[in-house]
C-alpha cells in the first residue's frame, strides 16, 4: 500500500433535497431521525449507513446554516 492510499479525510454531509437546517439542533434532529443527507461530491446517505461511512472517512461531518458537527 501506498502512503496515498493510507490518507483519510473528512466527509462532509450536507441537507438533501434542499433541507436547510438552521440550528445544529435541527440537523441532528434530522440526522437521528434518518432523513437523508447529501456526501459532497458523493450519493446521498443516512444515520443507518453511519459504519461504512466511518469506514471510509477518519471523519464525518454534518454542515448546517452557521457551523459543522462530528457524527
Amino acid at each position: 500500500m501506498t502512503v496515498y492510499g493510507q490518507i483519510s479525510a473528512p466527509m462532509f454531509l450536507i441537507p438533501a433535497y434542499g433541507r436547510q437546517y438552521k440550528t445544529k439542533q435541527q440537523a441532528l434532529d434530522a440526522w437521528k431521525d434518518g432523513k437523508d443527507f447529501k456526501i459532497v461530491d458523493g450519493p446521498y446517505t443516512s444515520i443507518r449507513d453511519i459504519n461504512e461511512l466511518h469506514g471510509m472517512a477518519d471523519r464525518v461531518l454534518v454542515q448546517y446554516d452557521n457551523g459543522i458537527f462530528e457524527v
